[in-house]
């Protein structure tokens, strides 16, 4: 994330509309879902049985940095969507905290691999084209 944000603001700008981007992007998706099931067992224990424990928010914190840089992205770029009224930062919290835990869904069924790959695939292609039409003045 923090990458992206470092960017210049026409490459965010494009960020829907990038090959370059999409590539770099696709990467680092390939690269955690590689590490998340070359370690699944602890990511079982770490997405279904921390209740209680100190790593309990594990996903809300990453939902937490999703929803700050989405935050960072929109005032960065200049984009209106919330100023326009399109969303607000509660609807961004949603959606943010929807495709964060879908993407975990994945560990939570004991999906192989090749599945959480497809599914993963297309639970991205939806949320770009939400967060592209929401983005689109």
């Amino acid at each position: 994330m923090s990458d992206y944000h470092d960017k210049p603001v026409h490459e965010q700008k494009q960020l829907f509309h990038d090959e370059a981007f999409e590539s770099e992007y696709q990467g680092y998706v390939q690269a955690s879902i590689d590490y998340i099931y070359a370690n699944r067992n602890a990511f079982k224990l770490l997405i279904c049985g921390s209740e209680g424990t100190k790593f309990s928010g594990f996903v809300d914190e990453i939902v937490e940095i999703e929803e700050l840089y989405t935050l960072l992205y929109i005032e960065y770029t200049g984009n209106d969507v919330i100023s326009s009224g399109r969303a607000n930062p509660k609807l961004i919290h949603l959606l943010c905290s929807s495709f964060i835990h879908g993407f975990f869904e994945c560990i939570r069924d004991d999906m192989p691999k090749a599945e959480a790959l497809t599914y993963i695939g297309q639970l991205q292609a939806f949320f770009a084209c939400g967060w592209d039409h929401l983005f689109r003045p």
